[in-house]
């Protein structure tokens, strides 16, 4: 095997959140009903705001269609008021880029360099969107305050208050 094609598949199986601290966890549960677990990660530990190397994983506790979940972050992002241009194309590339999920299943954002969003699944890059404001907006759902969990998102961004 050529030494590129073996450090090409090095890459994609590389664990995202080798060499990286938890910044704080926390479960989505509905009624009786456990969606997932979420953790961010960070180089230091503490959440700082948008920067290379932040990381949401999401591990999966129950079957979710891809269209469920595009169409939750449609429905995250109209709740937060967040406008863009290119708010529908980015929905239509994140369809092309996530699969439906299964119990166990985990995705993973990992912030580069760019502060674009890469995404994993079950540890196998599986694509990336190239701009910082989709980032931002993508993690927002999970990290603002005006997302629909207040009280996750303090566990997960590790706050006290």
């Amino acid at each position: 095997m050529p030494l590129i094609a073996y450090l090409a598949i090095q890459v994609t199986a590389a664990n995202p959140t080798e060499d990286l601290n938890v910044v704080g966890e926390t479960r989505l549960k509905f009624v009786f009903w456990q969606i997932y677990k979420s953790t961010l990660y960070s180089t230091s530990g503490d959440y700082q705001g948008l920067e290379p190397d932040l990381t949401l994983q999401i591990n999966y506790l129950r079957k979710i269609k891809i269209e469920q979940l595009i169409s939750r972050t449609r429905e995250e992002w109209q709740k937060m008021s967040f406008r863009s241009d290119q708010r529908e194309q980015w929905l239509t590339e994140l369809k092309a880029i996530l699969p439906s999920v299964e119990k166990g299943d985990v995705i993973i954002l990992k912030v580069d360099e760019e502060l674009s969003s890469n995404f994993y699944f079950n540890s196998s890059f599986i694509g990336r969107i190239d701009s910082p404001i989709f980032t931002k907006a993508f993690l927002d759902i999970w990290l603002s305050e005006k997302g629909s969990y207040p009280e996750l998102q303090k566990q997960l961004t590790g706050r006290k208050d």
